[in-house]
């Protein structure tokens, strides 16, 4: 699936404000989720793009309302008042719609578009939502607008922020009924937003980017610290009421730092405070003060400065509005309202601290546990936008030829009938890679179709093809015609490129069994049984219990390790029979697991039979995962060439090249698996 990613700003070196933050670990996650993401927006003025074979930059703009002059300030009033929009949006009006719709078209073939925020949600709403889109709401704007409101101590500030309250509502409102999918950050946005239960709205949990680099020790040179973006009114309220109704029931002896732009003019009212502006490294920062405070007072949305503290395990004391979005509050942090209470929980914190009695939590685990949900959320969210997809497109499953029959015809259908149909790419967009049909088709379209399956009870195979399994099939017949009895999908860099060498473009999503499958189980709407057979001995049990460690919704029974005997074999098939899994993943390796598939496995064993190759591995913690950005630029093969060079140095070094020039040959005409067909 091809998403742009419509923003103010664009990708233009590491990211600084929580914007960027939270845009990054939003790509991020689409990406881990298969997706290709094109960024399109504005690019800071005399900035390099960090991106720039996936970025469309629409010109350069600073948006900060806080460092610009008098006269800007002004022509964007003007600007917001003559047409109609928000301030934000009204920043953004230097380019027409026509320039946006130019833009849309360069991407080349997009499936939907990410409409991120009110920004270019509402300066250019017709050319971004006449399309599939998914919308992105960081806060709900219009509420965040009518606190500042309140807060203005003037009639002036009060008049234009009631003023945008009431156009954001107004935009917001649009912008969530007409998505295809909207993200919320915390479950009270959701609500706000009026989608509380829709699923067409997902709760997105968020993590940090990651330094490559280890942290060194911890060296605590402030009591208590705090970090943020000062002069954005929701923040300025918080530090104001820390310093006007905590700081004064503090002891004495406690020292604070508090790191971040302030506003102009902003008093230092206390001795005890040192201000020390922005800081190059805010994740150090934060290391060296021994408990931080978190007192977000007003707004809505998340607060990335909680994420930050609760990854580095860091002790906190926070208010309820600073933990929104969170679902697992860790045990060295503190959640108190009350100013009072909240200086005694500070207080305690730092001595407890001081005397070693209170220590760092595991970050590690607060951030796999966001990650866990912030995938599942994007798979489902995916799901729904394929869905969206399809309808935009006029593409249903239910048109293919072998299914394109009444919901009464599918409910007669035997057994048998289900499987002399399951064959190929079942009416879905194909290409032939060296005599296999590979489905050309996204990952939220594969899920919503898999899903449909399920629901139905029609049982289908499906397996994956790289460029090694590619290679057996020219060689191996019999796997070449076992894989005509498969829905194929395409996983892997060496594929995309013969696709793009044979016949022009991409195929337009990755879907690699490693990532595919648990975005498969994260897009159910409801409780599957999962079967899992093959690998070594006990790694099928201990992918069992990741797997519910995930997703704990399912039911996973690890069958058998892939070297039992055929007695044992007949006992594990008639067990299966007999409890008949909504999904079988089959780890015996290529082109093993597939053959053994059509071979062993009727409708009356599973619906769904998938050949996972060394999912297991991984999903158990047997053999690492690339890192995000290695899997990034699909270069995972070298990862794990590097991982295991005796055992993957002849399917690389010597397939991979082997692979390109069956394709060249394939180019120039040469099929000799036509003869298959015939």
């Amino acid at each position: 699936m091809h998403l742009v990613f419509a923003s103010s700003l664009v990708p233009c070196g590491p990211p600084a404000s929580g914007f960027e933050i939270a845009n990054a670990a939003i790509v991020d996650g689409l990406r881990r989720a298969g997706a290709r993401v094109s960024h399109l927006g504005f690019q800071w003025p005399g900035s390099t793009l960090s991106e720039p074979d996936e970025t469309i930059s629409l010109g350069a703009i600073d948006p900060r309302t806080d460092t610009a002059s008098t006269g800007r300030k002004l022509a964007w009033l003007l600007a917001a008042v003559r047409a109609g929009l928000p301030f934000a949006a009204a920043k953004l009006r230097i380019v027409d719609d026509r320039r946006v719709e130019r833009a849309l078209d360069e991407a080349g073939p997009v499936d939907a578009v990410i409409v991120n925020g009110t920004g270019m949600g509402g300066a250019f709403e017709r050319v971004l939502t006449g399309r599939p889109y998914l919308y992105v709401a960081h806060n709900v704007e219009h509420a965040t607008a009518a606190e500042a409101a309140g807060h203005a101590t003037g009639p002036l500030g009060r008049a234009m922020y009631a003023r945008e309250a009431r156009l954001l509502r107004s935009l917001e409102t649009r912008l969530v009924r007409a998505a295809a999918q909207t993200f919320t950050l915390t479950e009270e946005d959701r609500a706000e937003l009026g989608l509380a239960g829709s699923d067409r709205a997902r709760v997105l949990p968020l993590v940090m980017p990651r330094s490559a680099e280890t942290p060194g020790p911890r060296v605590p040179a402030f009591d208590i610290g705090m970090i943020g973006t000062w002069t954005w009114a929701p923040n300025r309220i918080g530090l104001e009421w820390f310093l006007q109704s905590v700081l004064p029931q503090l002891p004495e002896t406690v020292t604070v730092a508090i790191a971040g732009q302030l506003p102009a003019g902003f008093p230092r009212r206390d001795k005890r405070v040192r201000f020390l502006g922005r800081v190059i490294d805010a994740a150090q920062f934060l290391r060296q003060c021994r408990v931080v405070a978190l007192t977000a007072r007003a707004g809505t949305g998340v607060q990335l400065k909680t994420i930050e503290t609760f990854e580095a395990g860091l002790p906190a004391v926070a208010t309820p509005s600073s933990v929104r979005g969170i679902a697992d509050i860790p045990a060295n942090a503190r959640v108190v309202d009350e100013p009072a209470a909240f200086a005694k929980a500070l207080a305690d914190h730092v001595v407890a601290h001081r005397t070693g009695a209170l220590a760092d939590a595991d970050g590690d685990a607060f951030r796999a546990g966001q990650m866990a949900r912030m995938d599942a959320a994007i798979a489902a969210a995916l799901a729904g936008i394929g869905r969206a997809v399809n309808r935009d497109d006029n593409r249903e499953f239910s048109a293919r030829p072998d299914y394109g029959k009444t919901k009464q015809r599918q409910d007669d259908m035997t057994m048998t009938d289900i499987a002399a149909t399951d064959t190929g790419c079942a009416g879905a967009d194909k290409r032939d890679i060296l005599g296999v049909d590979v489905c050309d088709i996204t990952r939220g379209e594969a899920i919503e179709r898999l899903h449909g399956e399920i629901a139905r009870g029609v049982h289908r195979r499906v397996a994956f093809l790289n460029a090694h399994s590619a290679n057996i099939a020219a060689t191996d017949a019999e796997f070449r015609r076992t894989l005509s009895r498969f829905v194929v999908l395409s996983d892997g860099i060496g594929v995309d490129l013969a696709a793009l060498m044979l016949y022009g473009r991409h195929f337009r999503a990755n879907l690699n069994g490693t990532d595919f499958v648990p975005a498969l189980l994260a897009g159910a709407t409801g409780p599957l049984r999962v079967a899992l057979y093959g690998a070594t001995p006990g790694t099928a049990e201990r992918a069992a219990a990741a797997f519910a460690a995930i997703d704990d919704r399912h039911e996973y029974r690890a069958l058998a390790h892939g070297y039992i005997d055929a007695q044992e074999q007949g006992r594990m098939l008639e067990a299966l029979a007999e409890w008949r899994p909504d999904i079988l993943l089959v780890a015996l390796g290529v082109p093993a697991q597939e053959k053994w598939i059509v071979r062993n496995i009727a409708p009356n064993h599973c619906t769904l039979a998938l050949g996972v190759g060394a999912l297991f591995d991984f999903v158990a913690g047997s053999v690492p995962r690339a890192p995000d950005w290695v899997r990034r630029i699909r270069m995972e093969w070298v990862y794990r060439l590097l991982l295991e060079p005796r055992r993957l140095w002849r399917r690389y070094l010597l397939g991979n090249p082997l692979f390109l020039a069956r394709i060249v040959r394939q180019k120039a005409g040469h099929r000799p698996w036509d003869e298959d067909r015939a």
